[in-house]
C-alpha cells in the first residue's frame, strides 16, 4: 500500500476510465529536466479525483489552461484554424481550448449533460481516477517528479456535503493500462507536467464517448484542507469524438448538430491541407488525498 500525504497533493481523470498505455521515457512525455536530481522513486503522494468540469471563461478572452501546441494564434491564423487562443488570467499567452467557446452553445441545445454524468461516475465509483506522484522529496518545490495515472477500483465512501472522503484506500484495476509522464515539477505548491494522455470514456444514454486527450497537460495547486485543485487539458481527435457522436441515435437529432461544431472549432495541430485534426479541450478538476493498493 502506498500512503499518500495528508496535507499534499492531486489529481486527473477520466470516465469510467481508461488511461493511455505507459509511455517510454522521452516518448511523448515531458522530458526529464536536465540536471535534475530525482528523489526516490518511492517516495510517493496519492490523490483521487473528486470534480472534473469544463474550464469556462473567467471574462472575455481569458482562462486558465496551457499553450498545447506551442503557438500564439490569433483570430484568422491558418496555424489555429482561423482560431485566437486565449490568455491566462495573469497575462500568459497561447492558452488553447477550443472547446470552452461551444459549452454554453452546447448547453443551450440540450448537449450539456456530460458534466452531470461525470459528476455521478465519481460518485458512484464509476469514474475512480487515481494520481500518483512519484520521486517527490519535497511537496512545495521539487524540480523532479514523475506521475501515473490509474483506474482505480472500489465503491468511494461519501461525506455528509457528498464528496468523497479523504484518505481512503483504492485498488488498481489490473484490466486498464497505466499513463506515465516523466519531468514534471512542483514550485511554490504548484505541480505541473506536459506530455500527459489520457483516454475519457464518457457514457450517453446506452452509448459510451472516447476522450482520448492526447498533447496534455495537467497543473494542480494545494488547498489549505489538503485538497488540490487545478486543470487538465489536452487535444481530442475531432474525426474520432464527431463519428462517435454521428452513430449515437435518440438523442434528439444532436447526433447531426453537434458534429459539425466540433469540426468547424477544431485548432491544433493542421493536416496537409491545413485542416485541423484535433480540438483543445480544458477541464476543471479537484482532488483529494487517497490511498492505492496493489
Amino acid at each position: 500500500m502506498r500512503a499518500v500525504n495528508a496535507a499534499c497533493w492531486l489529481l486527473v481523470g477520466a470516465l469510467s476510465l481508461g488511461c493511455a498505455g505507459r509511455q517510454e521515457a522521452g516518448e511523448d512525455s515531458g522530458a526529464s529536466l536536465a540536471g535534475a536530481t530525482c528523489g526516490d522513486p518511492e517516495d510517493t503522494q496519492a490523490f483521487v479525483i473528486t470534480s472534473m468540469a469544463f474550464t469556462r471563461e473567467q471574462s472575455a478572452g481569458v482562462l486558465e489552461g496551457f499553450d498545447l501546441d506551442g503557438i500564439e494564434s490569433a483570430a484568422g491564423d491558418a496555424q489555429g484554424c482561423g482560431h485566437a487562443d486565449y490568455a491566462g488570467p495573469s497575462g500568459e499567452t497561447g492558452i488553447d481550448n477550443a472547446f470552452a467557446a461551444l459549452v454554453d452553445v452546447l448547453e443551450s441545445i440540450g448537449a450539456g449533460a456530460v458534466e452531470g454524468l461525470i459528476e455521478d461516475a465519481i460518485n458512484s465509483g464509476e469514474l475512480l481516477i487515481l494520481l500518483e506522484l512519484e520521486a517527490v522529496d519535497d511537496p512545495l518545490d521539487d524540480s523532479c517528479v514523475d506521475m501515473s495515472l490509474y483506474r482505480g477500483m472500489g465503491i468511494p465512501l461519501l461525506d455528509t456535503n457528498g464528496n468523497i472522503q479523504m484518505d481512503q484506500t483504492f485498488a488498481v484495476d489490473p484490466e486498464q493500462r497505466t499513463s506515465f509522464a516523466e519531468g514534471g515539477s512542483i514550485t511554490d505548491g504548484t505541480f505541473e507536467i506536459t506530455g500527459v494522455q489520457v483516454f475519457l470514456p464518457v457514457q450517453i444514454l446506452d452509448e459510451f464517448l472516447e476522450f482520448d486527450l492526447v498533447g496534455g497537460a495537467i497543473r494542480v495547486s494545494w488547498q489549505e484542507d489538503g485538497t488540490v485543485a487545478g486543470q487538465l487539458a489536452g487535444g481530442v481527435s475531432v474525426a474520432s469524438l464527431a463519428g462517435q457522436i454521428g452513430a449515437i441515435s435518440d438523442i434528439g437529432g444532436l447526433q447531426d448538430v453537434v458534429p459539425p461544431l466540433l469540426e468547424q472549432a477544431a485548432d491544433l495541430w493542421p493536416d496537409e491541407s491545413g485542416a485541423c485534426t484535433h480540438l483543445s479541450i480544458g477541464f476543471d478538476i479537484t482532488a483529494r488525498p487517497a490511498f492505492v493498493a496493489e
